[in-house]
Order: C-alpha cells, then sequence, then structure tokens
C-alpha cells in the first residue's frame, strides 16, 4: 500500500533584508516612480498626487526602498542587491545632472531671448535717459536675470517683463508692460522699485512726445498765470518735448528704399527720449548710420556728431533705442546699410517779453 505524507510547511519567501542593507536608498529617492516599476514598488505612484505626493513620498522611498526591493523581488545574492541599488543610485544623479543643466541653458537662452527684444532695449534705454534714474541710482546701469514673459501674433503683442538694476549710486527693480502694433515696440507702463522700497513711476517717453499740443497748451495757461512760483515748472529744461527732425535724404543702400523709410520715420520720434535730460535749447545734429541683417533687425549702430555736441549718455542711449529697431525683410536677403543725418529740437514755445 502506498502512503503519501502530506507536509504543512510554508512555501519559501524572501527573507527579511539584513541589518546593513536597511539604509537610504537614492535610486529610489530620485527616480521614484520609475524605481518603483522596476522593483514592483507600487506605492511609489502616489509620486503623481499633488504637494503630498511630490514631497512626501520620494522621501519615504529613500527610507524604505532598500527593505521593499529586497521583498518585492528576487536576488541571487546581497552582492547583486547591492549592486543593482547601485547601479540606479548612478541612473538618478545622471538624470538630476541632466535636468539641472537643461534648466539652466533654458535660463540662459530665455534671459538672452528677453534681453534681444525690443521691448528690453526700449526700457532700457528709457532708464538710461531719465535724469530721476541718474540721480538715484546712477550711471552706467547694470541689469541682471530679465524675467516675465513676451506674446507676439503677427506682429502684435505684449510683453511683461521684470529685471533688477544697479548702478553707482544705488539699486531697485524695473517692471515694463509694452505693446506692439505693427512689428513696433512701444512702453506702455515702466516703474522701478528702489531698495528702500520707494517706487519711481517713469513717464512713457512715445505718450511724452505722441502729444506735443497739449504740453504746449498746459505751458500756455501757466504762463498766463500771474504767481511766479510757477516759473521754474514752465523752464524746467527736463519737461520740454524733444522732437527728432531730419537734416538730411535718408540713404538706403542694397535696398528698395520706401518700406524701409516709413519704418526708419515710424521710429526715428523715440529718439527723443534720449535729449531730455539734456533738453537743447538749440538744434543738435548728429548722423545716425545702421546695418540691418537680413531678417531687418539692426546688426550694428554708430553715431557720429561734433566734438561736444553729445555726451556719452545721450550717445549710448540713442544707440540702444536704434539698435531696438525693427525692419521689414529686404527682398535682396541681403545686408542693408540705412544712414541719415538728423538733429533734435526742442519744441517749447517761446516765450515773448
Amino acid at each position: 500500500m502506498n502512503t503519501h505524507t502530506l507536509s504543512s510547511e510554508a512555501p519559501p519567501t524572501t527573507p527579511p533584508p539584513p541589518q546593513e542593507l536597511k539604509g537610504w536608498n537614492w535610486g529610489a529617492f530620485g527616480l521614484t516612480w520609475i524605481w518603483g516599476l522596476a522593483h514592483r514598488t507600487y506605492f511609489a505612484l502616489l509620486v503623481f498626487v499633488p504637494l503630498l505626493g511630490w514631497f512626501a513620498v520620494p522621501i519615504v522611498l529613500g527610507l524604505k526602498g532598500n527593505s521593499w526591493a529586497y521583498r518585492n523581488r528576487s536576488w541571487r545574492s546581497i552582492d547583486e542587491f547591492r549592486a543593482t541599488q547601485r547601479n540606479w543610485a548612478r541612473y538618478a544623479l545622471t538624470a538630476w545632472a541632466c535636468a539641472a543643466a537643461s534648466a539652466l541653458i533654458l535660463m540662459f537662452v530665455t534671459d538672452r531671448a528677453l534681453k534681444s527684444s525690443g521691448a528690453f532695449e526700449g526700457a532700457l534705454a528709457h532708464l538710461i535717459a531719465d535724469p530721476l534714474v541718474a540721480t538715484r541710482v546712477g550711471l552706467p546701469l547694470s541689469t541682471g536675470r530679465v524675467g516675465g514673459d513676451i506674446r507676439v501674433v503677427s506682429g502684435t503683442g505684449s510683453a511683461q517683463l521684470d529685471f533688477p538694476v544697479s548702478g553707482p549710486k544705488g539699486s531697485g527693480h524695473v517692471y515694463v508692460s509694452a505693446a506692439r502694433e505693427l512689428g513696433l515696440w512701444s512702453i506702455v507702463q515702466l516703474d522701478l522699485v528702489l531698495a528702500d522700497g520707494s517706487r519711481l513711476a517713469l513717464l512713457h517717453p512715445i505718450a511724452d512726445m505722441a502729444t506735443p499740443a497739449s504740453s504746449t497748451v498746459a505751458t500756455d495757461a501757466a504762463a498766463s498765470q500771474p504767481s511766479a512760483a510757477d516759473a521754474p515748472a514752465q523752464t524746467a529744461p527736463a519737461a520740454e518735448p524733444i522732437r527728432i527732425a531730419d537734416a538730411g535724404p535718408l540713404s538706403v543702400r542694397d535696398a528698395p528704399s520706401k518700406p524701409l523709410r516709413e519704418a526708419w520715420e515710424q521710429q526715428r520720434p523715440g529718439l527723443g527720449v534720449c535729449f531730455y535730460a539734456a533738453a537743447p535749447s538749440t538744434e543738435t545734429r548728429f548722423t545716425l548710420k545702421l546695418r540691418l541683417k537680413p531678417d531687418g533687425k539692426v546688426q550694428r549702430a554708430k553715431l557720429n556728431a561734433a566734438p561736444g555736441a553729445l555726451d556719452a549718455h545721450t550717445t549710448e542711449c540713442v544707440l540702444r533705442q536704434a539698435r531696438s529697431w525693427s525692419f521689414p525683410s529686404p527682398h535682396a536677403g541681403a545686408h542693408v546699410v540705412l544712414a541719415q543725418k538728423l538733429k533734435a529740437q526742442s519744441l517749447a514755445p517761446e516765450r515773448r517779453p
């Protein structure tokens, strides 16, 4: 007679991890759900739960990763387990290093793109020309990383930018709101918050120059008042609007002149902001020469004037403004040179005796 012996022994199970394996698991901490799927530790999928999962799950995996990995998979030896977890730690380190490098590259590219925009160039040119900035912050100005965003659709768009600025006398933070129409940028709002918390609401250069008639009426009305206290405000040089007029024909080389001439004339009045601080009582003449890229952007700007006609700050402001200009792309796709003699004139009304 055959005799069958029944055994009540439980099937073999993976023994608990040795004490020396109960340490921090960098692979589980750094790669979370990827490591979890590879080690059948589905708790790691909770990392997708907002807030709690983002912060708590990686820490729990780092603390319990070795125990769960040793229990949920079969291992031929402890040495195999250790080697596998070391590899996962290397994978995590490589992934995080690549992510950090990508973030730095993205920040650098974004900063360069924002600083090359017409909105930033226009705001910086206004800062350099503003006498309040020269008094409270000083020149030359240094700028830090630019934040914000620019949105452009079919030549029309808007920009919201902010960036730190510093000079020999102080520092602050600049907030810019700009608009783009017909391919041209204009500053809508420009504020400077100084380090002491005070805010300077800087004037919009395009708005100042777009309403010379209203400025003239206000000055005439003030002149009719008998009070002598208003006289200094009427004759303050910095308040006088400046007009940039042509002192000679525009020279266009190697491209059709009409579309480039129209773009030049639309953008030329913006140079007036650079002369507010000086407010010339007589004409200030200079020659502006631009070299354009095939895409219509300014590659190089050059300014010539008589010795002593323009100071360094005004010259730098004019060049920065000109570099922010944009033109229709020349049909020939070649580099185009534009040059014109210009004159800065004060539009303040003459006072009669």
